[in-house]
């Protein structure tokens, strides 16, 4: 554990009031009957095009991607929390099977049926925004200064979302998938 004395000291050394965002996600869940469901809206998913979205390939098996994830502006994908998770899970159990200390406490965590049982059917859209699409919609990137402007406009994340994903909204209107 780090004593005060060294967390001060670090604490001094940080310029920690120009600290600046380097990326923001957004991410909502949709929660649906199982696994197997989020797949095939997945699936439905990956074929969406208009516009600036092209249609995508799954990756990993469960995860859509619109755009390139190395856009100045905005990466957006769609995954199967469950999968994520549960690979996650598995990686940390190989640390901790070769000592390490941290992914021992974490797999604690993780490892719980409740909690393994709450991603189980659960979609994520999430929006990660960068410095470019933050700054051309006026958005802080200095920490302080996002703060304030939150507590000014309490719901700009769900703003700035709808904004961005409005693309793949207005791709989706008129379709219809059986589930």
């Amino acid at each position: 554990r780090l004593n005060e004395d060294v967390l001060k000291e670090l604490y001094e050394i940080l310029d920690v009031q120009n600290a600046q965002i380097v990326n923001l996600d957004v991410t909502y869940s949709a929660r649906l009957k199982n696994d197997d469901q989020v797949l095939s809206v997945l699936d439905f998913l990956r074929k969406v095009s208009s516009g600036s979205l092209r249609k995508s390939k799954l990756v990993y098996g469960s995860t859509v991607y619109w755009g390139s994830p190395n856009s100045k502006r905005l990466a957006r994908k769609a995954y199967c929390k469950a999968i994520e998770f549960m690979r996650q899970l598995a990686k940390l159990k190989k640390q901790a099977a070769k000592g390490e200390a941290f992914a021992s406490r974490v797999i604690k965590i993780m490892d719980d049926p409740k909690l393994i049982q709450f991603m189980t059917g659960l979609l994520r859209l999430e929006t990660r925004f960068k410095p470019v699409w933050l700054t051309e919609h006026n958005i802080p990137l200095n920490v302080f200064e996002l703060i304030k402007y939150q507590h000014a406009h309490p719901n700009f994340l769900t703003e700035i979302w709808q904004l961005a994903n409005k693309p793949l909204f207005e791709a989706l209107e008129g379709h219809t998938m059986k589930a």
